[in-house]
């Protein structure tokens, strides 16, 4: 029984490791989860559970920039995963 409840303490902080704050151009800032991110809008869930997707250009300039670089990081890796098999097996983000 103390192993799994040790198990399930260390689970939870694992759980809101994807997390970041973002904020809209007014400056209300929420913390959510990235799902999906498209070339206009970010699917996010927030900490209730609930899902819904933003307009991209709604947010911060700084907040812009890093969903980006998110998604620029997230290409790269699917380039690099498709180079090291030989093959085209990710051709883009959303897969």
């Amino acid at each position: 029984m103390k192993g799994l409840l040790l198990t399930g303490l260390l689970a939870i902080p694992t759980l809101c490791l994807h997390a970041v704050e973002i904020s809209n151009r007014e400056g209300i800032i929420i913390e959510v989860e990235i799902l999906v991110i498209d070339d206009t809008h970010i699917q996010i869930q927030v900490a209730n559970g609930q899902l819904t997707w933003l307009d991209r250009a709604r947010l911060a300039e700084g907040n812009q920039k890093m969903i980006k670089d998110k998604e620029t990081r997230e290409q790269n890796a699917h380039e690099a995963l498709n180079e090291l098999l030989g093959i085209n097996l990710l051709t883009d983000s959303n897969l």
